[in-house]
């Protein structure tokens, strides 16, 4: 039974090499977007969620596929168990995953009600005025909020379809992040990150994967194992605003309220 286990593993994980369309890492060359978007950019590489949205490391996809291929939650202990390229086991809590991500932890946290989320998305431009926040689509927000709430779904979830619209646990924390209020990201992102293990198959690939390598960063370095200069290192797909051509110059023109607290964090880095 044992070598049929090892034997099993080892397929899944030579199969486990392809990483999906999720989780993707924003591009943090502000000098990229347009000037309409510069001000939001450096916003969030001001914010809590910066190394969440703008960071990876090259780790070898073999590793990933180790760790993907044996992980397992215990919905009892709240912990994920996975092994290393070495066989050992190793454990990773919610408190270690928000350390890893750099996100603040700093209870009480602002529990938005849905007026709260209504209201924001009222005052980014949403049209028609929002009454009902079922009636929510990313696509009915002004441009700027539009790529914001993208961010979200695509950067910071293992998301690939639905993408206009969101839970409300992600509607908190973009208003975490409009409004600069002390939201609970990490325990947010530790349940998304969960989820992943149940859409990550041999056929689907890895999902997100640039978490697990910003993980496998902390736990190699901690054994003391560095990257290989030999094997194929994991690429994590950039997510970029869209090239503006002649005929998408009017993009821009419906209006975005950008708050003041953003402002003053963005005026703060000058």
């Amino acid at each position: 039974m044992a070598a049929t286990k090892s034997k099993t593993e080892e397929v899944i994980s030579e199969s486990l090499m392809k990483i999906q369309s999720t989780n993707f890492q924003v591009d943090p060359n502000v000098s990229s977007y347009p000037e309409e978007l510069k001000m939001l950019m450096v916003a969030l590489k001001k914010s809590a969620l910066s190394t969440a949205m703008f960071s990876s490391f090259p780790v070898l996809l073999h590793w990933l596929s180790i760790a993907v291929s044996t992980a397992s939650f215990n919905y009892a202990t709240d912990v994920i168990t996975f092994n290393l390229v070495n066989n050992k086991r190793v454990r990773l809590t919610k408190n270690m995953f928000i350390d890893f991500l750099n996100i603040p932890h700093n209870p009480p946290f602002f529990k938005p009600t849905n007026s709260h989320i209504i209201f924001m998305f009222n005052e980014m431009g949403h049209q028609p005025t929002l009454e009902k926040i079922s009636d929510f689509r990313k696509s009915s927000l002004p441009c700027i909020w539009n790529f914001l709430f993208g961010i979200f779904l695509r950067c910071l979830t293992g998301r690939s379809v639905g993408l206009d619209r969101g839970r409300m646990e992600v509607y908190a924390m973009v208003m975490g992040l409009y409004y600069d209020l002390s939201v609970d990201y990490g325990t947010q992102l530790w349940k998304e990150f969960n989820k992943s293990l149940e859409n990550t198959s041999v056929d689907k690939g890895i999902s997100c994967a640039r978490y697990r390598s910003l993980i496998l960063e902390k736990v190699y370095a901690k054994e003391g194992i560095r990257v290989p200069e030999e094997g194929e290192v994991a690429e994590f797909s950039l997510y970029q605003f869209p090239k503006v051509v002649k005929d998408d110059e009017n993009i821009f023109t419906s209006v975005a309220r950008i708050p003041d607290v953003m402002i003053h964090k963005v005026s703060s880095t000058h």
